[in-house]
């Protein structure tokens, strides 16, 4: 499974994380840059996570997306 991750604040850094330790099997996890340090955190963590250069690399390349964003952001 591919997932996606619009937006890396502290919620999807959370859910991310928590991925990256359960039992799933067979996945690829693709963050945006939104929070850099967080983005580039998380890639070198783990290494089915990987930082995309954009939003629609992450679309591009997801079978899920999750948007964490803000609302006033997401606008």
């Amino acid at each position: 499974m591919k997932i996606g991750f619009i937006g890396t604040g502290k919620i999807a850094k959370a859910v991310v994380e928590s991925i990256c330790t359960s039992r799933l099997k067979d996945y690829l996890i693709y963050v945006s840059p939104r929070n850099e340090s967080i983005s580039r955190d998380l890639a070198g963590k783990y290494a089915v996570v990987n930082r995309e250069n954009s939003n629609q690399d992450v679309i591009d390349k997801s079978e899920v997306i999750f948007i964490a964003l803000r609302p006033p952001i997401y606008r």
